[in-house]
């Protein structure tokens, strides 16, 4: 399931913070995306806005970050799963949305944190690490098997 993969410190701010503020949020956390909940919906998320949001939707149309609310440039087409997804389907899903971080909200439709592609290269990356060990333990202790020398293919 997708849950033993959410990274749970998800930073909210309201709808009407400013673009600028957001911004520095981003710096001071070292984090690309920042959902955005309405006051008083008690964490229900209406949009997300990323790194990438601020300098194509922002930055490129001259906007004025100091006085502009992120409200106005952030994405509000939200895809979300439940902490019950499988994460083959969370993968499926973020290849057919073409994004890269995945909003998991509990039970009660609430953020409950967000898996991003790195994290699941990360997990697969693991897994096919994993994958490699097994296989040279089983090489190395079955006699009838030589162990396979990768750096003189041709």
């Amino acid at each position: 399931m997708i849950k033993k993969l959410i990274v749970s410190d998800v930073v909210t701010v309201f709808e009407g913070t400013k673009i600028q503020e957001v911004a520095r949020i981003m710096d001071e956390k070292s984090i690309g995306m920042v959902v955005i909940t309405e006051p008083y919906s008690e964490g229900k998320p209406v949009g997300v806005i990323t790194d990438r949001d601020i300098v194509i939707r922002a930055v490129k149309n001259n906007v004025d970050c100091s006085t502009q609310a992120v409200d106005t440039i952030m994405s509000r087409s939200l895809v979300m799963v439940s902490e019950t997804t499988q994460i083959e389907d969370s993968i499926k899903i973020m290849e057919e949305n073409h994004i890269r971080r995945l909003l998991v909200l509990d039970d009660l439709g609430k953020v409950k944190g967000v898996v991003s592609l790195d994290d699941l290269v990360a997990l697969l990356g693991n897994e096919i690490n994993r994958l490699g060990n097994l296989c040279r333990n089983q090489v190395g202790t079955a006699g009838r098997h030589r162990p396979h020398d990768f750096t003189r293919m041709a």
